[in-house]
């Protein structure tokens, strides 16, 4: 006689459902209420607040095929269901303080909050689900940068970096009080322990345009990202303000094409105005003027820097990322140690500050274009990996 166990397990098999061809034997079908777009957005994030609570699929992007009694993917969407429903459960202090739901999405490095309707570019509308996914997206390949820069791993950042827009200046308001301690009504950021940068869409620099709030947000990405990088310690007001906003506009720019964004301390923008950050202009400059630039540079803070030192910071540190990757790490450990970059710099690089110099504009002349191509248009589709 057969041993029961076995004959149990046979006849399950047996009866296990397959699908059928509607659901091309899944036994699920794609949830209607999601684009294919917007399901391959959904793939890229593991957590968003929109899906879950999307009522047909539950976050799981499928639902049973109405055709048969199920398939090989009939437990794994169940399992998505519950998922995204415990997470949906666990208690958000932006939407307890709100008293609303919110739309938000996790990654690897980030947890953003896009509380908007729409934006505008140019004549077109974007929609804030489809934005909240552009950004993280993108901040995403602006964390893989960095990481790859600096060899760094989960481990060496104690907590997630906090992106949040809001498109109703009294919520930006709200949060500001509450979780920043500010009653900035400006763009804003918290660095270091639990970096977060929070700003209103609306605001008369910014007018809820999709193309420039891209931007603010890979770029003050990138600062969150170094401040909390082997240790939660801002370095930008320790005399590494090249190597705080050269990041800023490096990974803006990689990932975006372009770098629009600068951060000051709230008297003004830079002496000197709105830097200019086109490589062709940064090698007329360099060419133009004979002036040594990195002595002044390399000992500032962010807040000290002019218009044109921010544009120097930024091609410092695309050379010093291009040239001497490797440099970047025990740079940015011996800068959290206070050492400054007289001591540093000779050290990491193995020139002095007048061999850098030299070796630095010599690379200019070589890699920077003698006129700017033509800059690359805000894209909503998927950009290049630059992993």
């Amino acid at each position: 006689m057969l041993p029961i166990v076995p004959l149990l397990a046979a006849a399950l098999l047996q009866t296990a459902p397959e699908g059928c061809r509607k659901c091309e034997h899944r036994g699920v079908v794609d949830c209607s209420k999601h684009s294919a777009e917007e399901r391959q957005w959904e793939q890229e994030v593991p957590r968003c607040s929109v899906a879950a609570r999307c009522a047909p699929c539950g976050g799981s992007l499928l639902v049973d095929c109405p055709k048969c009694e199920g398939g090989p993917l009939s437990a794994e969407m169940e399992q998505r269901r519950q998922a995204a429903a415990a997470w949906l459960a666990q208690e958000d202090p932006l939407e307890t303080h709100l008293q609303r739901p919110l739309a938000r999405a996790e990654t690897l490095h980030f947890r953003l909050v896009v509380d908007v309707v729409a934006l505008k570019d140019g004549k077109k509308k974007v929609d804030g689900h489809a934005f909240l996914h552009w950004v993280a997206r993108d901040l995403e390949r602006a964390a893989a940068l960095q990481d790859g820069h600096y060899g760094a791993v989960a481990a060496d950042r104690r907590s997630p970096s906090r992106m949040w827009l809001w498109q109703r200046r009294e919520d930006h308001a709200a949060v500001m009080e509450k979780f920043l301690f500010s009653t900035s009504s400006g763009d804003f950021k918290m660095l270091g322990r639990d970096p977060v940068f929070s700003v209103w869409t609306a605001d008369p620099q910014f007018e809820d345009a999709a193309p420039r709030l891209h931007s603010l947000a890979i770029h003050n990405g990138a600062h969150l990202l170094l401040s909390n990088l082997f240790r939660e310690l801002w370095v930008g007001d320790l005399g590494a303000g090249w190597l705080d906003e050269g990041a800023g506009h490096w990974y803006e720019d990689k990932v975006i094409g372009r770098s629009t964004n600068y951060c000051v301390d709230e008297t003004g923008i830079p002496s000197g105005g709105i830097p200019d950050m086109a490589r062709s202009s940064i090698r007329t400059r360099l060419e133009r003027s004979k002036d040594a630039v990195l002595p002044g540079l390399l000992r500032r803070q962010s807040g000290e820097l002019s218009a044109d030192e921010h544009a120097y910071a930024f091609s410092f540190y695309d050379w010093v990322s291009s040239e001497h990757r490797g440099a970047l790490a025990p740079l940015l450990r011996g800068y959290h140690s206070r050492r400054s970059s007289s001591e540093l710099l000779p050290e990491a690089l193995g020139f002095n500050v007048f061999q850098l110099e030299e070796a630095w504009r010599a690379w200019v002349t070589k890699s920077y274009p003698a006129t700017e191509p033509k800059p690359r248009r805000y894209e909503r589709a998927p950009a290049p990996d630059f992993r």
